[in-house]
């Protein structure tokens, strides 16, 4: 199928219900990623108001080119991929790097690459993309075979194979690529390689008149897919990265108090929380996410103080939990040493007044 003939079938299918794609947990707050190494995630990244983000093969090429290298920079391991008109999958496992760090890296190259090409500004991506952290012993041939039968659900072809541009072909011997290395997944069916791959063909066509598979979406805690007893390891992991600031309880403290030690802490300028710079946006980040997650104060609270608007000190809170999340010891540090502050601040006080009585 050329590709005309694939936009034109493509064209059809978008008048789809977004529901068939998106389970209403999406439209739900978000929860901030969590990160391991070794974690195995389904990435599904799509085009900003459903739009296409690959108008013609160059698109692709430069895509898949670009991912090779900031998979093998990350040191990501990429198991599958489908690159459809107007969204992606991703099968991948991450490791010491951050995945976030590299997926934002390489999604806003694609969006500099894809807005001069086309002359256009704004986005390309919707949002944030989702990650879906996975049992990889209990689903990765699944979400191999589900993502490769992509192109099938939605009318584009017949068969995985007459799709050029996800790893299926590569699976079968008929490209080759260094985006995915299909040895692992293969030696699921068979050692012997003529033999495995057409086991695992087989296993894929199997598939082929499943349609849509809500089980491999029906996540835990918004991000988990798996049985209780790899929730609960993952939930415990998670929780152990952020150490001692997990159980840190609410204190009572002002945010110009709060600010004040922050300068003293962080060493810098009194104006740094409300300027502009790479200081400027780090301090206001901890200062969001300390207000908000050991303080009393609410988004807006924080937002007049600092001047900007409610987004922004969400944004903010959710990028520190994702660094904590991905075990970021800088912000560790930062957060420990200005709680600590605030902590010998309330002791003081007590003291100071006991004495008094």
């Amino acid at each position: 199928m050329n590709f005309p003939d694939v936009y034109a079938t493509y064209a059809k299918q978008k008048g789809r219900k977004i529901a068939e794609y998106l389970l209403n947990e999406q439209h739900m707050a978000r929860k901030p990623r969590i990160e391991y190494p070794g974690a195995f995630f389904h990435i599904i990244v799509r085009g900003n108001n459903r739009e296409t983000i690959f108008r013609d093969s160059r698109d692709y090429l430069r895509y898949l080119e670009k991912l090779v290298y900031f998979c093998q920079e990350g040191n990501v391991r990429l198991y599958a991929y489908c690159l459809m008109p107007n969204h992606i999958h991703l099968l991948l496992e991450m490791a010491r790097v951050s995945l976030s760090k590299v997926l934002q890296r390489f999604h806003t190259w694609y969006t500099m690459y894809f807005n001069r090409r086309y002359d256009r500004v704004g986005h390309v991506f919707q949002g944030r993309y989702r990650a879906i952290l996975c049992d990889r012993d209990a689903y990765l041939l699944e979400l191999v075979r589900y993502i490769h039968l992509n192109p099938i659900r939605a009318g584009l072809v017949d068969s995985p194979e007459d799709y050029p541009w996800n790893s299926h072909r590569i699976y079968i011997g008929v490209d080759k690529s260094e985006a995915v290395d299909p040895s692992f997944v293969l030696r699921q069916f068979a050692d012997d390689s003529s033999a495995a791959r057409k086991s695992y063909r087989s296993f894929v066509m199997e598939g082929a008149t499943q349609g849509r598979r809500e089980d491999l979406y029906k996540v835990s805690d918004q991000r988990i897919l798996g049985n209780e007893p790899f929730q609960k390891q993952v939930i415990r992991r998670q929780a152990g990265k952020r150490g001692e600031l997990a159980g840190m309880p609410t204190v009572d403290f002002g945010l110009d108090e709060l600010k004040e030690i922050m300068e003293k802490v962080m060493g810098v300028k009194s104006d740094s929380l409300r300027c502009g710079g790479r200081s400027g946006a780090w301090m206001r980040r901890i200062f969001c996410y300390i207000a908000r997650t050991y303080g009393v104060y609410k988004a807006k609270d924080v937002a007049v103080y600092i001047g900007k608007d409610v987004a922004t000190v969400t944004h903010a809170v959710r990028f520190v939990e994702n660094l904590l999340d991905a075990g970021d010891q800088q912000a560790v540090t930062v957060i420990k040493r200005v709680r600590g502050q605030i902590t010998r601040r309330r002791v003081g006080s007590k003291r100071e007044g006991n004495s008094k009585n």
